[in-house]
This record gives structure tokens, sequence and C-alpha cells, in this order.
């Protein structure tokens, strides 16, 4: 895919920049967090990029995302997210998406940096609105994965607010057909 450059250079941009805060954060005085328990539940905006790759398309589009998470805190460290992640593209009368489910570990590697990952389903759709009729089509739920990385601006016992970087992938037609999601976004959590 031509757009992988793209995706490798700012998962390395803002890696670069997750870690040199991290440090930061380690090196001076930080907020230790030691009351992350219980219950999560997040919401998120982004904005990125859809982009499908494969026999049937070779495409890639600005797209807007939004996504909903709930999960249970096994450690002030450690949680087990379900979360829910959709992006969609509008243009003139046409709009494609892709939504994707998922659960997965979400890791604090520092007590502002969180690592996420999961596995889950992924479905994509159109929908094309011409004056007469409205066509539209969706594939059925297919296997797909995330990957995430977020740094908390603003951390407290019972609320953060990150900035989060999304990655994911519905495979579709006995996987020879992908579909890529990517956001750059911002989050709010409470525990």
């Amino acid at each position: 895919m031509k757009h992988h450059g793209t995706m490798n250079a700012v998962w390395i941009a803002v890696a670069s920049i997750c870690l040199s805060t991290g440090v930061a954060f380690a090196g001076g005085e930080h907020y230790e967090r030691e009351q992350r328990e219980g219950l999560t539940i997040g919401i998120g905006v982004g904005a990125g990029h859809l982009e499908c790759g494969g026999e049937y398309c070779n495409h890639t589009t600005v797209a807007g995302g939004l996504d909903a998470h709930v999960g249970v805190v096994l450690q002030p460290y450690l949680a087990i997210v379900a979360d829910i992640w959709a992006m969609a593209h509008t243009e003139e009368r046409l709009t494609v998406s892709q939504s994707m489910a998922t659960v997965g570990p979400r890791v604090w590697l520092l007590p502002r940096l969180w690592v996420g990952a999961g596995i889950g389903a992924a479905r994509a759709s159109y929908n094309y609105d011409i004056e007469i009729t409205q066509l539209e089509d969706s594939t059925e739920w297919n296997p797909a994965g995330m990957v995430a990385v977020g740094l908390e601006l603003l951390s407290r016992d019972t609320f953060g607010l990150d900035i989060q970087l999304r990655s994911g992938a519905g495979l579709f037609n006995d996987s020879e057909t992908r579909i890529y999601n990517m956001s750059l976004g911002i989050g709010a959590n409470w525990y």
C-alpha cells in the first residue's frame, strides 16, 4: 500500500513524543495515580483516514471518527476494555464507513502513558443518496484488530483527558481485502 509509509511515520512520531514526555514525567514531579480501580468508561473523537487495499479496492480517504469504551480495571495500571470505534467519510452524496468492536488490554506503562490492543470484528458499509432513492450495503461482521497509544494530558483520580492514536484493520473477502482505520483524537475517561 502506498500509505503505509505515512502510517509508520505517524506511529514513530507519536511514539517519540510519548517516550520523551514519559521520560520527562519520570524524571520530575508527577501525579501518581493509585486510585484507578473498578469500572472505566470513556468516549473520544478523532480525525484520520480510511484505507482500503485488495483486489476490489485500493484507495485512501480522509475520515472522522467516534469511539467509546467500557472496561474493568484489574490493577491501577491494567484494564480489560471493550471498545467500539467507527470512522466515516462523506463526499457529496456518498458515505463510506467502517465500524469495529474489540476487546483487549489497556496497560499504563507510565502514570500518564497507556497502550492498548484488541481483537474483535469489523463491518464496512456505504450509503449513496440519489434524488429518487437511497442505495446502501454493508458487509457481514469480519475479523478485526486494533492497537492504540494514549497520553493523558489531564490526570485525576476519577477522570483523565488524553490524546490518542488508534490504528485498526478489518479483514474482508477471505482476508483478500483489508480496510484500515487510523485516527488521532482526544478522549475522556472516567474511573
